[in-house]
């Protein structure tokens, strides 16, 4: 919607709180905005974004935005590097 200059506008972007929704908290959120909590809540239950498993949505969406194989390839190469300095 092109309102991310103005906070107050920016939580009224349905769009935008989405996205932001999927891997921040509500707290997280109405911090960066510099809104109070109850403010941003109010958008979130107009939109029906509230769900009651909070933490294993942001999980989620974390997972797609930083995907497991390049995380599992990273703790590989971290392994080998452990194991090479402990002999």
């Amino acid at each position: 919607m092109g309102y991310h200059h103005n906070p107050v506008m920016q939580m009224r972007d349905k769009e935008w709180l989405v996205e932001q929704f999927r891997t921040k908290t509500q707290t997280q959120i109405a911090q960066e905005l510099h809104v109070s909590k109850a403010a941003l809540s109010y958008w979130i239950n107009k939109f029906g974004l509230n769900t009651g498993n909070r933490g294993q949505d942001i999980r989620n969406g974390l997972a797609k935005k930083y995907p497991a194989e390049s995380l599992r390839k990273e703790n590989a190469r971290l392994k080998k590097q452990l194991e090479a300095l402990l002999g």
